[in-house]
C-alpha cells in the first residue's frame, strides 16, 4: 500500500516528464504500481474531459413534450427533426 507522500512524489515526477523508469528507481515502488497509477491518473483526466459542461446551453432547460411525437426530451426533438429531413 503507498503512502500519500509516495503517491504525492510519483505524480510530481511524471507532471515534471520524469520516465517511469526513472520514477521506479527515485522511489523504490515497483514499476507496475507505479504504472497502474499513472494510467488511473489518465483516465481520471480523460473522464473529466468527457463530462457535459453544465454551461452548455442544451442542458439549461429541463426536458418537455415534443409538440411532433410526443416524447420528453431536451428541445429541438432530434427524432422529430430526423422525420422531417
Amino acid at each position: 500500500m503507498l503512502r500519500a507522500e509516495q503517491i504525492a512524489w510519483i505524480r510530481r515526477l511524471a507532471g515534471d516528464g520524469v520516465s517511469q523508469r526513472a520514477i521506479v528507481r527515485a522511489t523504490g515502488v515497483h514499476r507496475k504500481t507505479v504504472a497502474e497509477l499513472l494510467e488511473m491518473d489518465r483516465e481520471e483526466s480523460e473522464l473529466k474531459d468527457t463530462i457535459y459542461d453544465v454551461e452548455d446551453p442544451v442542458f439549461t432547460e429541463a426536458p418537455s413534450r415534443c409538440e411532433g411525437c410526443g416524447a420528453t426530451v431536451y428541445k429541438p426533438c432530434l427524432a422529430c427533426g430526423l422525420r422531417e429531413a
